[in-house]
């Protein structure tokens, strides 16, 4: 073999490596993983989580889910418009930590279709399932997009934050790229006794562009000091996504 063909099979070899490394990112270690329903899918990873380490992994307060709100049943398939205008940096997470249910994609086939078997078999409620979507536009920043379901009754976006500890939100807004707020939560902010809290935005006549999400919180988890924080999140919003 000669030399410039050894160098060929090397660089393919690393190729194909860094290539499943980044697709399989989103799988668990096995040594974390007490579920053989939790695995590979050859285009994600989905499955159920178990142990303390898996349902806590993510922290104790954060986004899961900015969409066009819950589904009602399951066809043998689950179709979901995600407006992204680059696919390859697509990330999308579908979840239900009612059930420990967890699907991930790194990179997202578009137009988007999941076959629901595992859903079903898990006796997962279409209603619990959560879904967020993003792009990656560098290793410290991305922006949100809504996940779209094909519901003729979706002309809101409903916003979901879950907290590990009891939580008070002192503000949730959302807000221009000029900090003016558009939309303040309020009094349409929900504190449901499942960790979840959960707003509703009617955003048909918000204008085209990019927005912020921006809360003040106060978390007092069980035995420990209280912890006062705030999060900041960008995301991208078109009312023609909603529907009249």
């Amino acid at each position: 073999m000669s030399r410039n063909s050894l160098i060929f099979l090397v660089s393919g070899l690393v190729s194909a490596l860094i290539s499943f490394s980044s697709y399989s990112q989103p799988c668990p270690s096995p040594s974390n993983v007490l579920d053989t329903s939790y695995s590979w899918r050859g285009t994600h990873c989905e499955g159920i989580k178990k142990g303390e380490e898996e349902q806590t992994r993510n922290g104790s307060f954060r986004l899961v889910s900015f969409s066009t709100g819950k589904i009602q049943k399951y066809d043998n398939r689950l179709h979901l418009n995600i407006p992204s205008s680059n696919p390859k940096q697509l990330r999308l997470k579908i979840e239900s930590w009612f059930n420990d249910y967890e699907a991930n994609w790194q990179k997202v086939s578009l137009p988007f279709s999941l076959e629901t078997r595992i859903l079903k078999r898990e006796k997962v409620p279409p209603e619990n399932l959560r879904f967020l979507a993003w792009e990656r536009l560098n290793s410290n920043q991305s922006i949100y997009l809504p996940v779209i379901h094909n519901n003729n009754t979706a002309t809101t976006y409903e916003i979901v934050w879950y907290s590990r500890h009891k939580t008070n939100i002192n503000l949730f807004e959302i807000r221009s790229q000029s900090n003016q707020t558009i939309f303040s939560c309020g009094e349409d902010v929900s504190y449901p006794a499942n960790n979840e809290i959960s707003c509703q935005w009617d955003a048909q006549n918000t204008p085209v562009g990019k927005y912020l999400m921006y809360l003040d919180i106060e978390q007092f988890p069980y035995n420990k000091d209280k912890r006062e924080f705030t999060r900041e999140i960008t995301f991208f919003h078109d009312p023609q996504w909603l529907k009249k």
